[in-house]
C-alpha cells in the first residue's frame, strides 16, 4: 500500500496495469504533465511550453525541457519513488511518496541504487537527458518510450479535473467580458494582449497556456495568411476585426480560448459569417453522441452548418494545421481534432477544444474557439462567453 492513498495512488495503479502489458520494468517521468499527473501535484510549477502536442510531432522536442529538476520513478514491482534537487524536495514532500533528494550531478549515482529490471519507458519531457542518464547508469538498459501511457491515461478526466477544468474556462470567459470592456477605439493590439495577461496574474494564473494573440485585420491589411494580422502596433480603430486566442494556466490545468469582434458597424457578410462560425460550433456539438460520434465529425459537422449560411472561407486543417485538440495540464494534448485524418471516438469526460477559423482573403479573419466536456449524454460547453456579440463601439 502507497503512502499515498488519494487520486495519485488510483493513477499510478492504472500506470502500472499499462507498464505490466507493455512489459515494461519501470518508466521515469520528468517534469511535465506526466509528472504532475501521476503525482496529482496541481501545485507543481516547471517551465511549460505550448510546444507540447503538435500535429507535427510526436511530442516534446528531446531538445524541450532539457534539466529535470525533478522525476517520478515508478518500478513495475516496488512503491514510485522521486528523486528531486534540494531545492525542489519542500515543495514535494507532501506528495507523500519516498524521496530521493540530491544534486543534478548525482542523478546517475542515484539511481544506480534504486533502478530495477531492463526494460525502462521514459517520457518525452527531458528524453535525451533521460537516454543519457539511463546509458550512464547501465548501458544494458533497453530505453523505450512511455509518454503514450501518460496520454492514454489523460484522455478520460476523472472528477477533479473536470472541475479544475472548469474554473480554467471560467476565468477565461471572465478575461474575455474584461477585455471586451477595455477595448475602446485607439488601443492597439499589444496594449490588449498585456491586459489579457495582467488579467489572469490578478485571477491567480500561474503561468499563460501559451502566449496571448490578438490578431487586428481590416479591409485591405494582407492579402494572403501569409499575413496574419496587422503589427502589434496598430489600434482597433471603426473597420477593424480582432480574433482572440489566449489561455491560463489555473491551479496546474490549462484553459484555449478565442472570439472575435468588429470595432463598429460590420459589413453584413462579415455579422452573417460570424452568427454562421457560431452557430457551426453549436450544431457540432448539439450533435455529438458519446462513444458513436468520431472525433473529426466535430469539424464535419462545423462544415456542414458553416456552408449552408456563409460565403466566407471556412479554414480546413490542410491549410490551417488544426481544427482543435485535447486539453487538461497541458493545453495540447492527444487526440488533436483532424479533419478528415483522426479516427478516434469521443467518450464521457473527454475535454477538447473546438476552433474553426473564416477567412475572407485581403478583408477579415475571425475565429471561434471553446472548451467543451462530453458527457454521459452529449456534450456542453465549458466556455459559454455571448456568441451573438460582435460588433463592438457602435
Amino acid at each position: 500500500m502507497y503512502m499515498n492513498v488519494n487520486m495519485s495512488g488510483k493513477r499510478i495503479s492504472a500506470l502500472k496495469d499499462e507498464m505490466l502489458k507493455a512489459k515494461l520494468d519501470g518508466v521515469i517521468y520528468a517534469s511535465g504533465a506526466n509528472f504532475v499527473y501521476f503525482l496529482d501535484a496541481t501545485d507543481y510549477i516547471w517551465q511549460r511550453t505550448s510546444e507540447t502536442k503538435l500535429p507535427f510531432t510526436p511530442g516534446y522536442s528531446e531538445d524541450a525541457l532539457n534539466y529535470p529538476d525533478a522525476m517520478l520513478y515508478v518500478p513495475l514491482d516496488g512503491e514510485p519513488q522521486i528523486l528531486n534537487t534540494p531545492w525542489r524536495a519542500k515543495y514535494l514532500a507532501h506528495l507523500g511518496y519516498k524521496m530521493v533528494t540530491t544534486y543534478k550531478d548525482r542523478y546517475v549515482e542515484k539511481f544506480k541504487t534504486i533502478i530495477r529490471g531492463k526494460r525502462i519507458g521514459i517520457g518525452h519531457p527531458c528524453a535525451k537527458f533521460l537516454k543519457e542518464m539511463l546509458e550512464n547508469v547501465d548501458p544494458t538498459i533497453e530505453v523505450t518510450d512511455a509518454e503514450w501511457i501518460g496520454d492514454k491515461l489523460r484522455k478520460i478526466k476523472d472528477e477533479k479535473e473536470v472541475e479544475l477544468l472548469r474554473h480554467a474556462a471560467k476565468i477565461t470567459d471572465m478575461a474575455m467580458a474584461a477585455t471586451v470592456e477595455m477595448m475602446k477605439p485607439g488601443v492597439t493590439a499589444r496594449e490588449v494582449e498585456d491586459f489579457i495577461i495582467r488579467f489572469g496574474e490578478e485571477h491567480g494564473a500561474t503561468d499563460l497556456a501559451f502566449e496571448p494573440n490578438a490578431i487586428f485585420t481590416c479591409k485591405g491589411s494582407h492579402t494572403s495568411r501569409a499575413d496574419m494580422g496587422l503589427p502589434k502596433t496598430r489600434q482597433f480603430l471603426p473597420g477593424t476585426t480582432a480574433a482572440f486566442d489566449f489561455g491560463f494556466v489555473l491551479n496546474g490545468y490549462s484553459s484555449d480560448y478565442g472570439r472575435s469582434f468588429h470595432c463598429g458597424k460590420a459589413p453584413q457578410e462579415y455579422v452573417d459569417a460570424y452568427k454562421a462560425l457560431q452557430e457551426g460550433e453549436v450544431y457540432a456539438v448539439e450533435h455529438i453522441v458519446p462513444g458513436e460520434s468520431n472525433i473529426n465529425d466535430v469539424y464535419r459537422n462545423i462544415q456542414k452548418s458553416v456552408e449552408k449560411t456563409s460565403s466566407g472561407y471556412l479554414l480546413q486543417y490542410k491549410e490551417d494545421g488544426t481544427n482543435g485538440h485535447q486539453i487538461g495540464i497541458d493545453v495540447h494534448e492527444l487526440p488533436w481534432l483532424y479533419y478528415p485524418v483522426e479516427n478516434e471516438l469521443l467518450y464521457p469526460n473527454m475535454v477538447f477544444c473546438s476552433e474553426p477559423k473564416m477567412w475572407f482573403l485581403g478583408d477579415c479573419y475571425m475565429r471561434v474557439e471553446d472548451m467543451i466536456l462530453v458527457t454521459e449524454k452529449g456534450a456542453e460547453f465549458l466556455t459559454t462567453f455571448d456568441r451573438d456579440l460582435f460588433e463592438i463601439n457602435l
